[in-house]
């Protein structure tokens, strides 16, 4: 993914680490956008203190992340990626706002079939 990105944005700082012990110091970051990763590794408080240590106050999270819902054919695809341990069991869109509105104040979500767009601020 590091060479992709290379090839696409060209010359800068990329980095892959773990997001548990990202090395970056505290409130580092104004924007955190996390694009399918919660439902890879999971909703959890560990992941949310993580953001919420590396966000600046008045910062935003943008997430996207698959959900469970009502749709045969999402439920089905989150399913096979959860066999092929490409994902975690499927979490509904009321337990990923729980979890990130323990940390973050949420401006917005939105769920569009078994896809959940949510936009959340750390408080100044």
């Amino acid at each position: 993914m590091i060479k992709q990105a290379r090839r696409r944005v060209g010359p800068g700082q990329f980095v892959q680490s773990d997001v548990f012990q990202a090395p970056f110091d505290d409130e580092s970051f104004s924007v955190i956008m996390s694009w399918g990763l919660f439902h890879v590794i999971g909703t959890s408080e560990d992941l949310l203190r993580s953001f919420h240590r590396l966000m600046q106050p008045g910062a935003t999270l943008s997430l996207y992340t698959l959900v469970s819902a009502n749709r045969i054919v999402g439920n089905t695809a989150l399913k096979i990626l959860h066999r092929c341990h490409q994902a975690v069991p499927a979490e509904s869109a009321d337990h990923v706002r729980r979890v990130v509105g323990t940390h973050l104040s949420i401006e917005s979500s939105y769920q569009h079939g078994n896809m959940l767009f949510l936009t959340a601020r750390k408080p100044n």
